[in-house]
């Protein structure tokens, strides 16, 4: 991949150590030409988002699974996914230590699950893994191009949960 893509290695950036992270699938066309995650339309859609469930983005540490943008925009491969999760992906996020990840889409899924699956069959479930919650949710691209209101609502109620993984409620009687 990395022969092809404009920007070779394009890491996470966001705040370190933080609480949260929030993990992508690959560097699309706006996060190739600008060396970061998430600066594009579906970044534009994923911020506005949390803002309105209560998260500050800036409080956040966002990462892909891949670090170049595959050739034509297709999927990662397994080897691929595999090579990036090993060099990359494990190495930021033991760097970030956050609590909780918000897993965005199929190929983020794979490399939390291991597991080859559809991000719409699992989403709103919650992993926990070596200390760590997994908030699974479909990518904020996918919503920006289906742009269904019922979906949108299921991606808010997503991002509630990661936002509830990373400030637990505390009961009267612990306050």
């Amino acid at each position: 991949m990395h022969k092809q893509a404009k920007t070779v290695c394009n890491l996470g950036n966001g705040a370190v150590p933080c609480d949260g992270a929030v993990l992508g699938e690959a560097p699309g066309s706006d996060e190739d030409e600008h060396g970061t995650p998430f600066c594009g339309k579906a970044g534009m859609f994923l911020r506005r988002m949390l803002r309105e469930t209560g998260l500050d983005w800036r409080e956040l540490f966002f990462l892909n699974t891949v670090a170049c943008r595959p050739p034509k925009n297709r999927p990662p491969k397994a080897k691929e996914i595999k090579a990036c999760t090993s060099l990359f992906l494990i190495k930021q996020l033991d760097l970030v230590k956050p609590k909780a990840v918000l897993v965005l889409g199929n190929t983020a899924l794979r490399a939390v699950t291991g597991k080859k699956g559809a991000i719409t069959k699992v989403e709103g479930r919650i992993i926990s893994k070596d200390g760590v919650t997994y908030v699974l949710c479909c990518h904020p691209l996918y919503l920006v191009r289906l742009k269904s209101q019922e979906n949108r609502q299921a991606f808010k109620q997503n991002l509630v949960l990661f936002r509830d993984a990373l400030y637990p409620r505390t009961t009267e009687k612990e306050s």
